[in-house]
């Protein structure tokens, strides 16, 4: 999968004891003297310039690339975090064809009103990038507070056209997320069936 991690990079922190951009024809003094070298300094700073910009330009072909809801997203993730094991969450974790994978913590409730189990809480983990983060979230979303049956019906499309503009390249971590999720829902019902006999 394409590395998207680059949403989450820093810009390098600008060095603000010095001007780079000084020279001196003077002789140096006693103190200066007394400093260390800093004969690499400009060409680490060359360096950082270069990574910065490189930075800035990945960046405006994110927002090209994405909408502004994924890259929020892509900032403010949702509901990604483990859960500790509980008798209250199922827990699957799934690996694409891709080599990524997606872990889920289903919180699953019967509703007495609808005589229907409740998806309640829906936190996941993934090892793949962040594009798979964005798709993940958005299935959370979509998933909690629907029923089984109601969260069968929802596919990877529904979770692209949440998302708005998102490249094709990376449509199949919608795939992931809701594969993953479907059989997190199988391993619920199959416990469940288990534990009724």
């Amino acid at each position: 999968m394409e590395n998207r991690e680059k949403f989450k990079t820093q810009k390098p922190k600008q060095d603000t004891e010095c001007d780079p951009n000084f020279a001196s024809d003077s002789n140096p003094t006693e103190h200066e003297k007394s400093q260390p070298s800093q004969s690499g300094q400009s060409t680490e700073d060359d360096f950082e310039a270069f990574v910065t910009q490189m930075q800035l330009d990945i960046d405006l072909q994110d927002k090209e690339d994405y909408s502004a809801y994924a890259l929020e997203l892509a900032s403010n993730p949702y509901h990604n975090q483990p859960v500790p094991p509980s008798p209250d969450f199922t827990t699957h974790e799934w690996q694409g064809p891709c080599g990524d994978s997606v872990r889920w913590y289903l919180e699953i409730k019967w509703d007495e009103k609808i005589q229907e189990d409740l998806i309640t809480k829906a936190f996941y983990t993934t090892s793949g990038c962040t594009t798979a983060s964005i798709a993940s979230s958005q299935t959370a979303m979509l998933m909690e507070g629907k029923t089984i049956t109601e969260a069968r019906e929802i596919t990877d499309q529904d979770v692209l056209d949440a998302l708005g503009k998102f490249p094709e390249a990376d449509h199949h971590c919608a795939t992931l997320a809701i594969t993953s999720f479907n059989l997190t829902l199988d391993q619920h019902q199959q416990t469940k069936t288990t534990n009724e006999k």
